[in-house]
């Protein structure tokens, strides 16, 4: 499209006469309004092919090799001065001419049979040009061939104006798509109630590591979880559930994602973390959890299990999973012989 816009300006400044403002320069003020017209067609037909997903675009690629080839030998018989691009000018108009009409039959089939709404926007402005054209040709023929008018260059300009509109607006509308698409994106692959990436993600990630060497699983989960619901509501569950979450993304956030892979379980992927800096991140976990079990109206703890691959018990990633998962359980055995500490104030008596 930028291609496309530069080469048909060109041609528009040239012919407009304002060139000879920018430049002082003969030969460029002259000769730039030719290379337009050499190079019009090209520009033309792949703006074509990237506009309009047409199935056979055999037309296309002839008028575009035959325009390439009708400028080359252009450059090469004025380079080597045997005859100027002005005597050869009507090959050139002519191949404009055949662009122009197989550029109009395309849109119109695609604006008019097939309903292209891009196509039909594209229709609209080159109708506009054509009007303006057909009354530059009458004017031309009326005066007696004696003078031109700006009728045409009205038409290009109104024309490439609308372009630049269109490209504008549709620019617009695939950033809308896409901010759609990242949107959509993030709720498939993001925890409703915590802000983690959810199952799906975690499935993803561990279906992406390909060499196991150096991963370690951590696996966590909320503390008396059905406690908390049956005395507390279930609000107050999804309020544990969060604190979890935060507590676990506050240390590990910066060596690793943190997933919610079940109700009140969640998963860290850690790569090539020390066991010593695992096992400090771990304290630190426990740390903060004592201090939200002393603010909260609910007993509060999280149990935690960590596995490091070990290619002589593990098949796969998966298995240092389970192992992980095997030792955040004998962590919350912990809790299997004991009541809780804190109650609602009905439930003193239980």
């Amino acid at each position: 499209m930028g291609v496309y816009i530069i080469t048909m300006g060109s041609w528009l400044i040239g012919e407009s006469e304002i060139l000879q403002f920018i430049t002082r320069n003969t030969y460029y003020v002259t000769r730039i309004p030719l290379l337009a017209i050499l190079v019009c067609p090209i520009s033309i037909n792949l703006y074509i092919k990237e506009t309009i997903t047409i199935k056979k675009k055999l037309s296309v690629n002839i008028i575009a090799t035959l325009t390439v080839i009708n400028a080359l030998i252009c450059w090469l018989l004025e380079f080597f001065s045997i005859l100027s691009i002005t005597d050869l000018l009507i090959v050139s108009l002519g191949l404009i001419s055949l662009t122009c009409i197989h550029y109009v039959a395309i849109f119109f089939i695609e604006a008019i049979v097939y309903k292209n709404e891009r196509a039909q926007k594209e229709f609209m402005a080159i109708s506009i040009f054509l009007v303006f054209l057909l009354i530059e040709i009458a004017l031309f023929y009326i005066n007696g061939q004696k003078k031109n008018s700006y009728f045409m260059l009205i038409g290009m300009s109104i024309y490439i104006v609308l372009m630049i509109y269109f490209q504008v607006d549709d620019y617009r509308k695939i950033k809308e798509i896409i901010k759609e698409k990242t949107f959509y994106e993030k709720m498939a692959y993001t925890d409703a109630l915590t802000g983690a990436h959810n199952r799906a993600r975690y499935n993803e990630h561990m279906k992406s590591i390909d060499n196991f060497e150096g991963i370690t699983i951590l696996q966590a989960d909320t503390d008396r979880l059905k406690y908390i619901n049956d005395n507390f509501s279930h609000f107050h569950g999804d309020q544990a559930i969060v604190q979890t979450y935060k507590v676990l993304n506050k240390h590990l956030e910066n060596i690793a994602q943190v997933y919610r892979i079940g109700g009140d379980e969640f998963s860290a992927i850690l790569q090539n973390v020390d066991r010593e800096e695992i096992n400090k991140i771990i304290n630190q976990i426990r740390q903060d959890s004592e201090i939200i079990n002393a603010k909260s109206e609910y007993d509060f703890s999280i149990s935690i299990g960590v596995a490091e691959f070990d290619s002589a018990i593990d098949k796969n990633i998966y298995f240092t999973a389970i192992r992980a998962d095997q030792q955040m359980y004998e962590n919350k055995k912990r809790h299997r012989n004991t009541k809780p500490q804190k109650f609602p104030a009905t439930n003193l008596d239980l």
